[in-house]
């Protein structure tokens, strides 16, 4: 059953129906309920969830969080998205109470406040209070609630909020398969949250002809990218555009996803005319390595525009996400304020019932997976058109998730271990790779055809980019110039197939 503010706040009084204590400070219910109704509905039921009374001698945290997250919450205030699942938080059924806590949420913006509150906050006794008696360690932490949401609801809302400027325009940089696919629902969601985006999503489209007619004009007639996304129709407010500058002026959100060979390219065209002010979400799937470094391509854009840049990544096969199949990804952002409200601003675009987002603060790792994992994958292929069946696949992958995490804790600092284990980003993206996806499908007519790769995918991507063998290529040069090739015996195994007339057949002796 939805709720809103006045439920939240009804239920934030009903916690404070035992005494609280005989604090002067505490308190009354009518003083709770003018305070819960002034916070944004998500706060409000976060913490009158957390509040609820329990026979326990500690409020335990999961089941009250739970409670909340079971609830389908719906929100007057305009900017701010439902609170981040709880597998986004690590749980413990007993936390002592933190005093950096209070400083925290009032920092916070608030549609991560109930996250803040339900984390960093509560419940244990302070060493000052008597576990016995649960009246007095109800009124901590009741008055702790309080301090903390009170100094919120006073604070005003963030400067990005769209309450406070104009609706947010929204760009789409690529309109390949993927890129089409995620155009959809951008477009589905501008029109549903009206409210904080501008309805129209312009769509940068690479011109070329299609039986006589300019690739722009037809999906702009016929709401369809018929190339690269046929059979589904693409909101009709969803228009194409043959210039990247043009579909990225006056864009306070910008979504880059094409190829990451067009990446550097685009990125110069675009330089010096984007909005310092926007953001940009990086859904490329590659690394950039230039004179013996390596970068993620969410840095190569936010060093190119100045602009902050998150990544998105996941197990999203784009025609599966086209046609509403259900399926989930990751969005890995930047530390600090600025970097949390980017990934709620970018979750509140791509959100759905069936295209489920998480949040991370780990850029580099959500990047790295979508890189790496298609490596792996043409290593997956390589065994399926050896005919070597399930168990050689399971292994390749194993060790090819063992060595996605370990060059990327190695090489880039701040790489969670978590991305890899617990987002989609991480293992789903790569056993879905490597069951499906263009990279396994090349791989496997590499072996079956004799075809070297230029020419597989001409012949069987539709115009479309085959990006396991590039990545592979520039690993394999980054991990030379550092002498570490023979660390990652997989990655190698790939470029010396793909690369040096390696004998696939012998594809385990590299391993």
């Amino acid at each position: 059953m939805p709720i809103d503010i006045r439920t939240a706040a009804t239920l934030a009084a009903s916690a404070y129906r035992c005494p609280l204590g005989s604090s002067s400070s505490s308190p009354s219910p009518a003083a709770a309920r003018s305070i819960f109704a002034t916070l944004p509905s998500a706060a409000a039921a976060a913490a009158a969830a957390l509040l609820r009374p329990t026979r326990s001698a500690s409020i335990h945290l999961k089941p009250r969080c739970d409670f909340l997250c079971s609830l389908a919450i719906t929100r007057t205030s305009s900017f701010v998205p439902r609170p981040p699942p709880c597998s986004s938080v690590r749980w413990t059924k007993r936390t002592p109470l933190r005093p950096t806590a209070i400083s925290a949420a009032r920092s916070a913006p608030w549609s991560i406040a109930a996250r803040y509150l339900a984390s960093a906050a509560t419940v244990g006794p302070s060493s000052s209070t008597p576990a016995s008696d649960p009246q007095t360690k109800n009124s901590a932490i009741s008055s702790f609630f309080l301090d903390a949401l009170s100094n919120m609801s006073s604070s005003s809302a963030p400067a990005s909020s769209p309450s406070a400027a104009k609706k947010l325009k929204v760009a789409i940089i690529g309109s390949g398969n993927w890129g089409s696919a995620i155009a959809r629902i951008a477009g589905i969601n501008t029109e549903r949250h009206s409210d904080v985006f501008e309805k129209d999503v312009l769509m940068y489209v690479y011109e070329e002809e299609i039986k006589g007619k300019k690739l722009t004009q037809i999906i702009n007639e016929e709401h369809e990218n018929p190339k690269y996304l046929p059979g589904v129709k693409l909101p009709a407010h969803v228009r194409a555009v043959p210039s990247a500058t043009e579909a990225a002026q006056g864009a306070h959100l910008l979504v880059f996803v094409l190829p990451h060979q067009f990446i550097g390219s685009v990125c110069k065209e675009l330089k010096g005319k984007v909005d310092p002010s926007a953001r940009a979400i990086s859904m490329i799937k590659g690394v950039d390595v230039r004179d013996g470094d390596i970068r993620i391509f969410a840095d190569v854009i936010e060093e190119a525009l100045g602009v902050d840049c998150s990544a998105l990544s996941g197990a999203n096969i784009a025609n599966e996400v086209a046609q509403d199949k259900f399926s989930e990804t990751t969005i890995g952002h930047r530390e600090g304020e600025r970097g949390r409200e980017s990934a709620e601003l970018f979750f509140r675009l791509f959100d759905t019932k069936t295209f489920k987002v998480g949040m991370i603060e780990d850029v580099a790792g959500v990047s790295l997976c979508g890189a790496l994992k298609n490596v792996v994958a043409i290593a997956a292929g390589f065994t399926d058109g050896l005919g070597w069946g399930d168990n050689a696949k399971a292994a390749v992958m194993r060790i090819g998730l063992m060595e996605m995490k370990r060059f990327s804790e190695e090489f880039f600092k701040g790489v969670k271990p978590e991305t890899f284990t617990e987002t989609s980003a991480g293992i789903a993206d790569l056993i879905t790779t490597c069951m499906g996806g263009r990279n396994r499908k090349c791989a496997e007519a590499f072996v079956k055809t004799g075809k070297p790769f230029d020419q597989l995918e001409k012949e069987l991507l539709n115009g479309q980019k085959l990006q396991g063998t590039e990545t592979a290529r520039e690993v394999h040069e980054f991990l030379k110039a550092r002498g570490k090739v023979d660390e990652y015996p997989l990655f190698r195994a790939v470029y010396s197939i793909a690369y040096e007339g390696f004998d696939v057949q012998d594809l385990t002796s590299k391993l």
